[in-house]
């Protein structure tokens, strides 16, 4: 059984790599101009300068002054399959429930959190201002 433990923490590491090793704020990518952000796995993360401009004609001023990029999704295996947690910086749910119309996202003891299909549309429509991560 160790083994398999061993085994899958090392898978969920490898996942994990893709996740920034911080977040940058919204404003931060537009003022210099820098449009990535390193990796825990010590690589670059791209962000699409058109998705950066969608999002800035799209959501009003006061919440992209506390908006953090990427947005990042989380898979806890302790929720639902289905439930994935949004990692919380500043205005990270009310940019998601803005851009994906809805109105309120549910909580848990971990934090807001949606799901698979919301997530799948958001990817789709943004692909390159969220990453998703394992706990």
């Amino acid at each position: 059984m160790e083994r398999i433990d061993s085994f899958l923490s090392n898978i969920l590491k490898t996942v994990n790599e893709s996740v920034p090793r911080r977040v940058i704020r919204y404003r931060e990518i537009v003022s210099s101009g820098v449009y990535s952000v390193e990796t825990v796995g010590g690589g670059l993360h791209h962000f699409d300068p058109q998705e950066v401009k969608k999002i800035g004609e799209e959501l009003p001023s006061e919440i992209l002054d506390q908006l953090h990029l990427p947005f990042i999704f989380v898979k806890n295996t302790e929720l639902e399959e289905s439930v994935y947690l949004i990692r919380v910086y500043g205005s990270e749910v009310e940019a998601f429930q803005k851009l994906m119309n809805v109105k309120t996202l549910p909580r848990s003891s971990r934090g807001p959190y949606t799901y698979k299909p919301l997530v799948a549309e958001f990817i789709n429509r943004y692909p390159s201002l969220a990453v998703m991560g394992y706990l």
